[in-house]
């Protein structure tokens, strides 16, 4: 699916889903889900351009995709510059090759 980040500060794709936590206080390491976007806090992630990290606004962990297995879930952990695993390059929809093999 080919993720976008809006003026809300959260996380959606095409098919109106939003990365969400699925509790206002969520446990390190819990994969994150994909749910109906309503804007609330357990949805509220944001973007730091220089670091490369997305993190959840309100406990400031960062998105981690550690397992780089097909499907596997991204997780919320503790920000480590030094990961690769919590870097990400945000790229417009409108230039990716092909969106609907995302």
């Amino acid at each position: 699916a080919v993720v976008s980040t809006q003026s809300t500060g959260t996380t959606a794709t095409e098919e109106g889903k939003c990365l969400d936590t699925g509790r206002a206080v969520m446990p390190a390491g819990q994969p994150l889900q994909f749910f109906g976007c309503h804007g609330g806090t357990t949805q509220e992630l944001s973007y730091d351009s220089t670091a490369k990290l997305i993190y959840h606004s309100e406990d400031n962990r960062c998105l981690d995709r550690t397992d780089v297995t097909l499907g596997a879930p991204v997780r919320l952990l503790p920000c480590d510059l030094t990961k690769g695993s919590q870097r990400w390059d945000l790229v417009p929809a409108s230039e990716h090759q092909n969106p609907g093999s995302l």
